[in-house]
């Protein structure tokens, strides 16, 4: 799509048309405009200033974009996306938020800043947690705030349970002979998932509980395979929740007495509003893919309380009986030991909005 109008200048640019729905949330009432950095929209007055000086690159035309709009701040959701860290304009601030939950996978930052020296900087960075926050300091300059994640905040915690037990889904629709790195292909991560699900249906039908399956893709066509991959593994003895725009999120988390999953960042969210949630590390363990497991880059023991490395049904049982059971006031110890280096929660971004006010 072409835009032939000048952009707007505002005092606040998104970086990144992804960003947009969650930081709207955050962000004082028309005081931003988006720069789409995925071609999504290409403006035709900026192609034209690029063109005007020789550059022919996407990175110049992000760059004229920004030169364009001489923002105050420049703000991003996708922390993950080395070339905002590169970005250098004195007219500005740069303030980096923390999407998803980060691992050293290849697909991932850490993975693709490892061994190199690259001069990067954010003046802000809000993280998920004081682990990652640590990580993130050996190779970006900035003022690191563990504030939790920015949807999350953006919701009041409901302490209403209705539900007994759910689980959050990790359902993509790839090929399983895609290949993620080396000798680990997609079919792995559906192994360790279906073993876990397996489980769950043996516990529930144990427990004579109703399991709740929090669907993970919104797109409608793969959402309707979702729903049929658990469909032929539960039947009707399920409910599924799938995922959709009005889908009010962490209202629904919040109304299960147990959730449970591998690795989701929708997890530790649930974690980080104190409700009890188990972690099963079922992924394989070996490099780079062992940063998947719960808690990375905390040091952290491979089992406790509420989450387990051991993939045996004995073991799911027991870890789900001891959170099920457990007095609110000896979760609420267990949630304060881990708080700061699994998920922070910040009320209404509150922190966020005070550094963005103060910018301004």
């Amino acid at each position: 799509m072409f835009e032939f109008l000048p952009p707007l200048k505002k005092e606040i640019l998104v970086f990144d048309d992804h960003s947009t729905k969650d930081l709207s949330r955050v962000l004082p009432k028309n005081s931003f405009t988006v720069l789409c950095s995925r071609y999504e929209k290409l403006n035709i007055f900026i192609i034209f200033k690029c063109l005007l000086k020789f550059k022919f690159r996407h990175r110049d035309y992000l760059k004229t974009y920004i030169e364009y709009i001489r923002p105050k701040i420049l703000i991003t959701l996708i922390d993950n996306n080395i070339f905002f860290y590169q970005i250098k304009f004195d007219f500005l601030k740069k303030i980096a938020v923390q999407n998803g939950r980060r691992t050293n996978i290849p697909s991932d930052i850490f993975f693709n800043l490892k061994g190199k020296k690259l001069n990067l900087y954010s003046d802000y960075l809000f993280t998920h947690n004081k682990a990652v926050s640590k990580l993130y300091k050996k190779y970006i300059k900035s003022n690191i705030l563990a504030t939790g994640a920015v949807r999350s905040n953006s919701v009041k915690i409901n302490k209403k349970k209705i539900y007994d037990i759910g689980y959050v889904s990790t359902f993509r629709d790839y090929d399983p002979n895609t290949k993620f790195y080396k000798n680990y292909y997609y079919r792995d991560s559906i192994k360790a998932e279906l073993k876990l699900i397996k489980h769950l249906k043996r516990y529930c039908k144990e427990k004579n509980f109703l399991l709740g399956v929090i669907g993970s893709t919104e797109n409608k066509l793969e959402s309707q395979k979702e729903k049929k991959y658990y469909d032929k593994i539960f039947g009707n003895n399920y409910v599924f929740f799938k995922n959709h725009d009005k889908r009010r999120t962490y209202s629904l988390v919040d109304k299960f007495k147990v959730l449970v999953g591998i690795d989701s960042t929708l997890l530790y969210e649930s974690f980080g509003r104190g409700n009890k949630t188990v972690f099963f590390s079922y992924r394989k363990m070996f490099y780079p893919f062992n940063s998947r497991k719960f808690g990375w880059p905390a040091d952290l023991k491979l089992n406790d309380k509420f989450w387990t490395s051991k993939k045996d049904f004995k073991s799911l049982k027991k870890i789900i009986n001891t959170v099920y059971n457990c007095e609110s006031t000896i979760w609420k110890r267990y949630f304060r030991k881990h708080y700061d280096q699994v998920m922070n929660f910040d009320k209404n971004n509150n922190k966020l909005k005070s550094v963005i006010k103060k910018l301004l």
